[in-house]
């Protein structure tokens, strides 16, 4: 297959395959990748399992600088949780903002992909830390105070997990009509 006769061509050191982005015209820089990140409500995080079989799932992130995603979880055991455990390369995608138009046969988007090693977070410090930050993120409107009492009450319930950024590539076509409408 032609696929498989380049991909030694994009192999990274680590293994990882990086490829140039096709359409070099769609490509927003680092900062404009970051907003995208900042602006998406959630993202779809893939794993893959043991088996080598991938799974998708939507999880309500919260960026941290620029190396580090922050999302939560149940305690209970999960195929994410699983997958996360056993390998912990991760890929999340990001769709800030998208509309459909139709009579161009287009979609304006603007998208992001960050690539990175998810960590269960123990540090009881850096889960308070990451949870206000998820809460200040998703759950704004609530308040400090509330968040506060509401981590007191319940935060030894839910998992947090960090994402350490490896790389992070952000795509889109119309940006200049997005980029205005992007709060953070």
């Amino acid at each position: 297959m032609l696929q498989e006769e380049h991909a030694s061509e994009f192999l990274e050191e680590d293994g990882r395959t990086e490829r140039p982005m096709r359409r070099r015209d769609r490509e927003l820089s680092f900062t404009d990748t970051l907003r995208v990140i900042r602006n998406a409500d959630y993202a779809v995080l893939s794993t893959v399992d043991e088996a080598g079989y991938p799974y998708g799932v939507p999880v309500s992130p919260v960026l941290e600088g620029e190396k580090h995603l922050y999302f939560h979880s149940t305690r209970a055991l999960s195929r994410k949780a699983d997958n996360m455990l056993e390998n912990p390369k991760v890929s999340l995608c990001f769709v800030a903002s998208q509309k459909t138009l139709p009579l161009e046969f287009t979609v304006d988007y603007a998208s992001a992909v960050v690539a990175g090693r998810a960590c269960l977070v123990m540090d009881e410090e850096e889960r308070r830390h990451a949870a206000l930050l998820i809460c200040a993120r998703h759950a704004l409107e609530a308040g400090k105070e509330k968040a506060e009492a509401y981590y007191a009450e319940g935060g030894r319930a839910i998992t947090i997990w960090r994402v350490d950024i490896e790389s992070a590539t952000g795509k889109s076509r119309g940006w200049d009509r997005i980029s205005a409408g992007l709060a953070r």
